[in-house]
């Protein structure tokens, strides 16, 4: 992406997150079970990464541009998200969990 077009970055994160959400969504109503695993884990490696990514920012600085960790960020928050809509959705009482 280059640095100096500020739309088009922000154009393509607004789509990165739409699909995202779209997918979880789709995922959400078509196995439960899968999107809670799913839902757990990839925020949970999100949020490591992005850890880590400012933790070596802080001891060397690189070049990293900021479209980066805002879709990490992304990555990690619209999952968190689409799982709280769905569990309220569902009240709690999913499927896998009456067996």
């Amino acid at each position: 992406m280059p640095l100096t077009d500020n739309k088009t970055v922000r154009d393509r994160l607004v789509i990165i997150a739409l699909s995202q959400a779209v997918i979880y969504t789709l995922l959400w109503l078509w196995n439960e079970y899968v999107a809670t695993y799913l839902t757990i884990i990839f925020p949970s490696i999100m949020l490591f990464l992005i850890i880590i990514s400012a933790i070596a920012d802080l001891i060397e600085p690189s070049r990293m541009p900021r479209w980066y960790y805002k879709l990490m960020l992304m990555s990690f928050v619209i999952p968190l998200v689409i799982g709280v809509v769905f569990f309220y959705i569902y009240e709690g009482n999913f499927d896998y969990l009456r067996n």
